[in-house]
């Protein structure tokens, strides 16, 4: 191999040690007692608030379906690439639907499961935030935990998907439900 080809060649390699090594290093802002640092999302419109990392992305979006309007916000790790025509990471996922029928929150979540993330398995009542709760588990791309309370005009759920019970997602979603708050 001759002289003019390897230190180009060695250049190529650095550089490649360089990419690699600052493209994947911690992007979580650890505290000094080495927690997570947190942002807090609130919204006025919809009167709730809650926690999650800083290094997961925050989305939110609106929809209709059925002529019912469906506000979501979405969290994913901020350093995921999807492949072309791939599906999206697990995620945690916030959604309010609209609820001026008065409809019992069963009875709306059966309506609308295949928007909030189809078939859900064994409604469990208890109270979540002060309100008669559901949690759920459902099933359609992914696994989610869910859990559901209704307020005045308005339906929360709260969903967090997973492929394993081990995915980041399930944490970020404990900390979503443990922080979250309902506005006066």
């Amino acid at each position: 191999m001759s002289k003019n080809l390897i230190i180009p060649g060695l250049l190529l390699i650095l550089a490649g040690v360089g990419v690699w090594y600052f493209g994947t290093s911690d992007t979580t802002s650890p505290t000094e007692n080495g927690t997570t640092e947190n942002q807090t999302y609130t919204s006025t419109a919809h009167g709730f608030s809650f926690t999650y990392p800083k290094d997961w992305e925050l989305s939110e979006r609106s929809m209709t379906v059925q002529g019912v309007k469906l506000e979501t916000v979405t969290l994913i790790p901020s350093d995921f690439e999807a492949p072309e025509g791939g599906e999206g990471p697990p995620s945690v996922t916030v959604i309010v639907g609209e609820n001026t029928n008065g409809k019992a929150l069963a009875e709306w979540l059966n309506q609308f499961q295949s928007a909030i993330g189809g078939p859900a398995f064994d409604f469990t009542e208890g109270t979540f935030v002060g309100l008669p709760s559901i949690t759920y588990t459902s099933t359609g791309l992914y696994e989610a935990d869910n859990i559901a309370i209704a307020r005045g005009n308005n339906v929360y759920v709260i969903s967090g998907s997973w492929m394993t019970r081990q995915d980041a997602s399930l944490q970020v979603f404990n900390q979503v439900v443990e922080s979250f708050r309902l506005l006066p």
